[in-house]
């Protein structure tokens, strides 16, 4: 069995798409977060049902100024958003949960869908008072998994709170399998009914004039070969670790920092400010439309991803991992430290090489260079095995329909 089979024949247990005469299925989609673009998988979650499942959708959200636009299909009908716009990361705690609820709520009555589906743990507290009040049903998209790390009261008050309101939900979603265990583990509950969906990313058209303005924005040259870091630009990623890696790489080797939610909490040093004065190091703190940012890989060469081994929510990202899916997409071969999953899978699946330190970070760039046509083809294979959503799709669709008693079953005789 090659390395991640068990993960992905127990996250991808595929199921067709739906036959035709599921219209009257009504679902409304709601996300307490101006981050939505931030989320593939919530993006792709939206626009996957809405998109190919027959099924009438509406959304609610809120918005915010330091995330990046995007798009939803045109089959969404209904996209609403929250009236006040906010200029910070997080949004006020009063709108987010007095303000919404009231904001969704009105909707929720006027479109009277047969399911609420909400996404985080702040989406199934409103998701939940909501759906008790208007006895409309609940679909709840895990996002996150707040263990020890989060503090030892924090964690065991938020998986209480997670547990209690879990009982309201009719559909748990989830991004794989082993993830779902440790979240059961963790809450001290198994789900009663659960689907799979893993973070793959938002559909993305790289043409070549906006390849230029990309390459313009950030002064990327076509003659380097580029290293690509995109997230969080603060600790506990080793950025002045990496760094410091370039100078045991030739020259035509750089390396790219791009922010995916606007935020920085690192200070440029000499080291830094030297290399990018060479063109060695580029810095990019604003975040990327799915098209920009999908251009901007296509001028890289390798991905490098940290998750922190001592958190339980990101040693177990799985297939959670937006990241890696859109390194795995673009074709880049990924450099990861060492964590479950794919520790498993890059031991049989030429898509990438595992650092037990960063200090090995050149000498595995050797490795992948030496041969880059077979590392280049197995993250492509490696997306396709773990990240193609079209069986996910078609089995959350029919674990969807199944949940609405009014309409007949899947079986296609209506």
């Amino acid at each position: 069995m090659k390395g991640g089979d068990r993960w992905h024949a127990m996250a991808g247990d595929a199921g067709g798409i739906l036959p035709l005469g599921v219209r009257d299925v009504r679902l409304m989609f709601m996300h307490p977060s101006g981050q939505l673009f931030n989320t593939p998988c919530v993006v792709r979650f939206i626009n996957e049902l809405a998109g190919t499942s027959g099924f009438k959708c509406s959304f609610v959200g809120v918005k915010n100024t330091c995330a990046p636009d995007g798009r939803f299909v045109e089959s969404l009908k209904e996209v609403c958003y929250y009236p006040l716009v906010f200029k910070k990361r997080k949004e006020p705690f009063m709108h987010i949960f007095a303000g919404l609820p009231l904001y969704a709520g009105r909707l929720l009555f006027r479109t009277r869908p047969h399911l609420l589906v909400t996404f985080g743990l702040s989406g199934l507290i409103i998701g939940s008072l909501l759906s008790r009040i208007s006895g409309t049903g609940l679909v709840y998209y895990n996002l996150e998994i707040y263990g020890p790390e989060y503090g030892r009261w924090k964690s065991l008050l938020l998986s209480m709170l997670e547990s209690r309101l879990l009982d309201r939900v009719s559909l748990l979603v989830i991004h794989d399998s082993l993830r779902l265990g440790v979240y059961e583990k963790l809450l001290g509950k198994r789900a009663k009914n659960v689907a799979y969906f893993p973070n793959a990313p938002v559909r993305a058209h790289v043409s070549e004039p906006v390849r230029r303005r990309v390459a313009a924005m950030l002064d990327v040259r076509n003659d380097r070969k580029y290293i690509v870091y995109s997230g969080g630009l603060y600790p506990p990623v080793p950025l002045y670790e990496y760094v410091s890696q370039l100078g045991r790489l030739p020259d035509e080797w750089a390396m790219i920092f791009q922010s995916y939610d606007g935020e920085s909490r690192f200070e440029v040093d000499e080291v830094m400010q030297g290399y990018i004065g060479q063109g060695r190091l580029i810095i990019n703190r604003l975040p990327l439309d799915a098209d920009d940012y999908a251009s901007l890989l296509s001028f890289c060469r390798i991905g490098l991803s940290h998750y922190s081994e001592r958190s339980l929510n990101m040693n177990n990202v799985g297939l959670s991992s937006g990241k890696i899916a859109a390194y795995w997409r673009a074709g880049l071969p990924i450099l990861v430290n060492s964590i479950p999953f794919y520790r498993e899978v890059l031991k049989a699946e030429h898509s990438g090489m595992i650092y037990g330190c960063v200090d090995e970070i050149p000498s595995l760039v050797e490795s992948i260079e030496a041969d880059y046509q077979r590392y280049s083809q197995g993250a492509s294979a490696c997306f396709n095995r773990y990240f193609d959503l079209t069986g996910y799709t078609g089995k959350v669709s029919a674990m969807i329909r199944d949940l609405v008693p009014s309409l007949p079953c899947r079986s296609g005789h209506p």
